[in-house]
């Protein structure tokens, strides 16, 4: 055998090749095509239509906060409770006998009972 005829001889057929490739890309331009205008409709379809959220409906505006006519007033009122609280004594829980007295009487009372201490201490 030559040189020359190391070769295939039923080569492919370049014109039915070039056809074929032609013809795959009109079809893929024309896809293309056809997918771009149908997302551009959709789009513009969306667009003109207010989509409102879901949500939306369930949400309320939160109610403010109740408005003080006088605000100093009721500070001076809050301020004389509170003093009322740490210098009066009064009953909590009369059942449980449980009284509220004031601080200064509290300090009082705790050091005129002492305050428990362990035996070991006792001895020194």
């Amino acid at each position: 055998m030559s040189a020359t005829g190391r070769y295939e001889h039923s080569d492919a057929h370049a014109r039915p090749l070039l056809f074929f490739g032609f013809g795959l890309a009109l079809l893929l331009a024309g896809s293309m095509a056809v997918s771009a205008w149908f997302s551009q409709s959709l789009s513009d379809e969306l667009a003109g239509e207010e989509q409102p959220s879901p949500i939306e409906g369930l949400r309320k505006a939160p109610e403010g906060p109740e408005l003080q006519s006088i605000p100093a007033r009721e500070l001076e009122l809050h301020h004389a409770w509170e003093q009322r609280m740490l210098t009066q004594a009064a009953w909590i829980d009369p059942l449980n006998q449980i009284v509220r007295i004031p601080i200064e009487d509290a300090m009082k009372l705790s050091l005129a009972e002492g305050y428990p201490v362990r035996a070991e201490e006792q001895k020194r």
